[in-house]
């Protein structure tokens, strides 16, 4: 009887460790290598919707009363990110700058980018003791160019505009772009040089931050710990992210690193990933539970010397929340203003082995403190273009590797049952023929012997 093997269940869990190796080693950065140039110019469409709030009684206003706003957008531009000037060194990090292209789509918009809205005027509105004397001054001797409330439509108010007071601030080294747009320096842009560790060496460490700008912490807040800078850049997580923990990445333009919350799982067209929220205290200037001690957590990045350096906001005292104000304080809420969790909160899915953002929507907002204003906010948004890879590695090719190893288990059960019969077959034919062949031995000997 010949036993036939079938090795197929020692290969099995080999080959679901290869497609998970396959995927994970997708996410490590190497020059030329299968994810370079996916993380080099992205292909994945990323868009930016940007909300404005429009005064509906500017002149009430101006009098003390309660301001009106009404929300209006988005206006949706597709982000077009390409890193340059990449480096790779020794120690498994890469090095790199990035250039961050905004192009208005109009289809997928609420309005033009020539749209009329009323606003206040964010330079006249400035007053804080952090921002250099030259301010206040060019603030009086513009005093009659410059009204509280005025209008501009989108592009301007966005992009860049000039009037005196802009001016006499690009003459003076104050405004290097020449104009004053509330993202002038977003568009078209090189960010600081980020360095971030490929993973090469240590795949858990991949994508996460290493310096910015050749420093591993910023000087702007006046907790040490505040200033540290953790987690990724917010584009990539290390692979294998373990459940109920919380997600960081470093933000240049809040000048510190973010926390999200784990929230649960999701399933997406079969894949499992995991939900991340940003927590209700993250923009708290002493929540209780904050990441930053409360003691020390001051809401403004400073600086106290000014004339030495300028902060993270140019001087200017901003301050950053969630849209509409959302878990902010009840004093901070104006006419027209409605905090919602599900319109206005951030939620990122990210599949947990190999750490790709399957779905992210990110909101956040920046305020004038003096006028109690909200300015435009930014949801980004990104959907999965890594999806149907991800499905197809590690979630579909293991149902068809297992129903592979059943099917050849089948086989080996029907093929033993077969070899099995075969057997009891021959058996039963020898058993016949050995009593056949008994019989005419004994025919024989009764023939010369009586019986």
């Amino acid at each position: 009887l010949r036993v036939v093997n079938f090795p197929f269940h020692l290969s099995f869990p080999s080959r679901v460790v290869a497609l998970l190796c396959t995927s994970v080693g997708m996410l490590v950065l190497k020059p030329m290598g299968e994810t370079f140039e996916m993380w080099r110019a992205p292909s994945l469409p990323l868009y930016q919707r940007i909300y404005l709030f429009n005064l509906t009684n500017p002149t009430e206003a101006q009098n003390g009363q309660q301001p009106n706003l009404t929300e209006i957008g988005p206006y949706v531009y597709r982000v077009y990110r390409t890193k340059e000037n990449i480096t790779f060194h020794d120690n498994a990090t890469v090095s790199y700058r990035e250039r961050k292209r905004l192009v208005f789509v109009s289809e997928l918009s609420a309005g033009s980018e020539d749209d009329i809205i009323t606003t206040i005027n964010i330079p006249a509105m400035v007053r804080s003791p952090q921002v250099d004397p030259k301010w206040a001054c060019l603030q009086c001797s513009h005093k009659r160019s410059m009204q509280p409330v005025f209008l501009l439509n989108v592009s301007s108010l966005l992009w860049g505009y000039t009037d005196p007071m802009v001016d006499t601030l690009t003459s003076l080294g104050m405004m290097p772009l020449g104009r004053f747009g509330l993202l002038a320096e977003h568009n078209d842009s090189l960010s600081g040089v980020f360095t971030i560790f490929t993973g090469e060496d240590y795949p858990r460490k991949a994508h996460s931050i290493d310096m910015w700008n050749g420093k591993r912490q910023v000087n702007y807040w006046k907790s040490e710990i505040a200033n540290q800078m953790l987690g990724t850049v917010g584009q990539l997580w290390p692979p294998f992210l373990p459940a109920n923990r919380p997600l960081a990445f470093f933000n240049p333009d809040a000048c510190r690193s973010l926390w999200m919350e784990f929230a649960g799982e999701n399933i997406t067209d079969g894949i499992t990933v995991y939900k991340y929220r940003f927590a209700p205290s993250l923009f708290s200037s002493t929540p209780p539970d904050s990441f930053y001690p409360p003691s020390q957590h001051d809401p403004l990045p400073t600086e106290t010397k000014p004339s030495k350096k300028k902060n993270c906001f140019a001087g200017v005292p901003i301050y950053l929340s969630q849209p509409h104000f959302l878990n902010g304080d009840p004093s901070l809420q104006l006419s027209g203003l409605a905090p919602d969790h599900a319109l206005h909160g951030t939620e990122v899915l990210i599949h947990p082995v190999t750490a790709r953002c399957d779905f992210c929507i990110f909101y956040m907002a920046y305020d004038v403190i003096e006028s109690r204003h909200p300015s435009p906010f930014k949801g980004g948004e990104v959907t999965g273009g890594f999806r149907d890879r991800i499905y197809t590695n590690l979630v579909l090719m293991p149902h068809v590797v297992s129903l592979a190893a059943w099917v050849a288990l089948g086989l080996g059960v029907v093929l033993c049952l077969v070899a099995a019969a075969l057997a009891a077959k021959k058996v039963r034919s020898f058993g016949g023929q050995l009593e056949l062949a008994v019989i005419k031995m004994v025919k024989y000997l009764c023939k010369y012997k009586p019986c």
